[in-house]
């Protein structure tokens, strides 16, 4: 990238090689800077939040979150900060999983069931109770081993009822 080139069109210049709509082989259709997940963006190290080495392009300046940022130099970043809130995250999800599971017969996870019956796997008791507790639409929902409770945290020992067989 040449020294005072707009980030969003020095990538635009390195992936036009790859633009679907130039070259049918190409590898994407689309590209995007930015940070997708449950903390947002990178968090920026307090006192560098006007440091030029910041990236954050993917959304307007007048949307720019103080603090966060789409890319910079390590140094500039820290992630202690974050370890806070995703531990949080992760205790939470944890703990309504077993307060839900703990009423429940002992479902099956969702690699028993063949694809075209995810609806089978969908209709077991602790799994409808999961969905109605985070609103979820069964209709909606794509379960897989990352998505599937069953999976991911698994029972306690207070659970009411042994697996299915």
């Amino acid at each position: 990238m040449a020294d005072g080139q707009p980030v969003a069109e020095a990538v635009a210049a390195a992936l036009a090689p790859f633009d679907m709509g130039q070259d049918a082989d190409g590898r994407w259709d689309s590209w995007r800077i930015g940070v997708v997940g449950r903390c947002g963006p990178l968090p920026v190290r307090t006192g560098s939040d006007g440091d030029p080495r910041l990236l954050r392009v993917s959304e307007p300046p007048e949307w720019w979150s103080s603090g966060r940022c789409d890319g910079a130099p390590r140094g500039l970043l820290d992630f202690t900060r974050d370890r806070a809130a995703a531990r949080y995250w992760a205790e939470a999800e944890w703990d309504e999983w077993h307060e839900v599971a703990r009423h429940h017969p002992v479902g099956l996870p969702v690699s028993e069931f063949e694809f075209q019956d995810r609806a089978a796997f969908a209709d077991q008791p602790v799994m409808r109770a999961y969905m109605e507790r985070r609103g979820l639409d069964p209709q909606r929902m794509v379960w897989h081993q990352f998505s599937d409770p069953l999976t991911v945290y698994g029972y306690v020992s207070g659970s009411v009822a042994t697996a299915q067989s």
